[in-house]
């Protein structure tokens, strides 16, 4: 095959840095229905190496949701999206781990996606990746509103914990609500949008909100 890697990415050469993102290691906790989104976009864009965290199966509510087939369901999400992956690109190192994320200690990531439910875990996986990480992407999503955090610098790092508060209020928060697969298409392409350009040494905004019902952004936690 003449030149493979040069053919499968060249109508994006000018746009994602190749050789950088292929050297990342890249960990997505949660593969619903933002972070299978999340997973597949790297995977075409070309990551090389993906760590999948998540402990729960295919019910037959997402495949509507998040994008699972009806042969998945009652399978691992994370053997599911492994193999989704691995159609894409089969030179992909996956490490799917069908099991709650843990601390590793042993080993540093990249680039972190938090693609969880709940406020608290979000805490504590920030709290673990703040200081290993270059890179933090985290989305919120409730019917078609979208909120988007990025980590990418000091100023940034101590704005995320001003976002976090009690899972009680998760709902209003963006969190638990029902929602939809084309917001959470959205939202991972925008979250992978934001790695590429901190990847490209492009600003990046660091909370950003808006409705795919209106045209308007809001920019959050700006000075």
């Amino acid at each position: 095959m003449p030149d493979e890697p040069n053919v499968r990415y060249s109508r994006q050469r000018n746009l994602v840095p190749q050789e950088l993102l292929e050297s990342q290691d890249v960990v997505i906790i949660g593969v619903g229905a933002v972070g299978r989104e999340v997973a597949r976009t790297l995977a075409c864009n070309g990551v090389k190496k993906l760590t999948l965290y998540d402990f729960d199966t295919v019910e037959i509510h997402n495949v509507t949701t998040q994008g699972y087939h009806e042969g998945d369901v009652g399978r691992p999400k994370v053997e599911c999206t492994q193999e989704e992956i691995l159609r894409l690109n089969s030179s992909i190192v996956i490490d799917a781990i069908n099991d709650r994320w843990r601390p590793t200690k042993d080993r540093k990531f990249d680039a972190a996606f938090f693609c969880v439910d709940s406020l608290s875990m979000r805490e504590k996986l920030f709290n673990w990746f703040c200081d290993s990480a270059e890179f933090i992407g985290d989305s919120r999503i409730g019917g078609e509103q979208i909120r988007l955090l990025s980590v990418t610098d000091d100023a940034a790092r101590k704005h995320y914990p001003t976002t976090i508060s009690s899972d009680e209020t998760a709902i209003a928060d963006g969190c638990h609500i029902p929602m939809v697969k084309h917001s959470a298409n959205v939202a991972a392409s925008m979250l992978v949008q934001s790695y590429i350009a901190h990847l490209r040494g492009f600003p990046v905004y660091k909370d950003r909100a808006f409705s795919l019902t209106m045209s308007e952004i809001t920019l959050l936690g700006e000075d």
